[in-house]
């Protein structure tokens, strides 16, 4: 698995970013094994933004971009370089910040995840759920 794309609305080093991101916010070994750390998820989303309007794709990138580099001010070192404990804790803190930017965020970066992780059919075993429906 590559973090390459054929849609490059984000570039490798905002795919990188992404992928961090949904690591930490789905970690290996927990409720769903697999966890968030696949570039495939990465990848539809790239494809997802691409229908995006440039000015939306833009406002995505900038929120990643200031996702990435404010962590530089208080841990020294860019979000995506930050162990995974580490991230995961910068995660749940601006999922319940109190300032709206940093919860808004992560509600987006956590529904364009969280809407490419859950359609994976290894993932549906762990769900409990069957989608047999979509599958006609």
């Amino acid at each position: 698995m590559t973090l390459e794309s054929n849609y490059n609305v984000l570039s490798r080093y905002e795919r990188k970013i992404l992928l961090s991101i949904a690591e930490s916010i789905i970690p290996e070994g927990g409720p769903f094994p697999p966890g968030g750390n696949n570039p495939d998820i990465i990848q539809k989303i790239d494809a997802f933004l691409s229908k995006f309007s440039r000015q939306n794709q833009y406002g995505i990138r900038l929120i990643l971009w200031l996702f990435e580099v404010l962590p530089i001010f208080y841990k020294l070192r860019p979000f995506s370089m930050l162990p995974l404990k580490t991230r995961s804790v910068i995660c749940e803190k601006a999922d319940r910040s109190k300032f709206y930017f940093r919860r808004g965020a992560m509600l987006i970066f956590k529904l364009l995840i969280m809407m490419f992780f859950y359609e994976r059919d290894d993932i549906e075993k762990f769900t409990g759920y069957n989608n047999d429906c979509l599958r006609k």
